[in-house]
């Protein structure tokens, strides 16, 4: 994983021929927490965990274009050796012990394990693709069927990829239902406890990532 910095969304600086984050960034006025590849939010959420921002009832509000709900094995590959380690049973204490288990996770295998560590209560899938037949849950209308007062704590988790078509290329949604979707994650955003972000590289184009990031936060501290 990358260093962590303090800062905000213009901290947000790509490197390399195939660019990713430079650094990960960390704002603590505005408790947010920005990463390229996405199962690396699973250490800002263990980090929110431990600064008290999920008391009680905790609700995960995931917007991607994807589920990202794989169950990952319980004995993780290692990229340093041939061993490989287990998946804690628990909630890692340390984050020297969330850093030992997050680059292992693939990067649709991160919601199981906080659900496994009790982080969350539920999770709330939202997208810009619409439901199809095979059992897809991530869609747009689903938002209008949240009702953030039942519970306690909110974490918002966004995945700049929702912007995805469904040719997995660039979106080919009416720029209507974009900009009231923008509108209406925003208002979670700015009702969350803490949020996490990622750029994903994988499937966007990072400057682009980086631009509609930092639109959507803007977007979300004007509420």
């Amino acid at each position: 994983m990358p260093p962590v910095i303090e800062g905000e969304y213009s901290d947000l600086n790509l490197e390399g021929e195939n660019p990713v984050l430079e650094n990960y960034v960390v704002d603590t006025d505005q408790d947010m927490f920005y990463v390229d590849d996405h199962n690396h939010v699973l250490a800002g959420w263990t980090t929110a965990l431990y600064e008290g921002h999920m008391d009680g009832e905790t609700l995960l509000v995931h917007v991607d274009f994807h589920e990202d709900r794989k169950q990952p094995p319980q004995v993780l590959a290692s990229g340093e050796n041939n061993y490989g380690h287990e998946l804690p049973d628990e909630v890692p204490i340390s984050m020297h012990e969330v850093n030992n288990v997050v680059p292992d996770l693939q990067i649709n295998e991160f919601i199981e394990p906080a659900l496994q560590w009790g982080l969350f209560d539920q999770v709330w899938n939202i997208g810009l693709r619409q439901k199809t037949n095979d059992g897809y849950r991530t869609d747009i209308d689903s938002i209008n069927e949240l009702n953030l007062d039942e519970y306690d704590s909110i974490i918002s988790d966004v995945d700049i990829d929702f912007y995805m078509g469904l040719d997995g290329k660039r979106h080919s949604y009416e720029p209507e239902t974009v900009a009231q979707f923008e509108e209406q994650i925003a208002s979670v955003i700015a009702e969350s406890d803490f949020t996490t972000w990622a750029t994903s590289p994988g499937f966007m184009e990072q400057k682009e990532a980086i631009e509609k990031i930092q639109n959507l936060t803007e977007l979300s501290t004007d509420v």
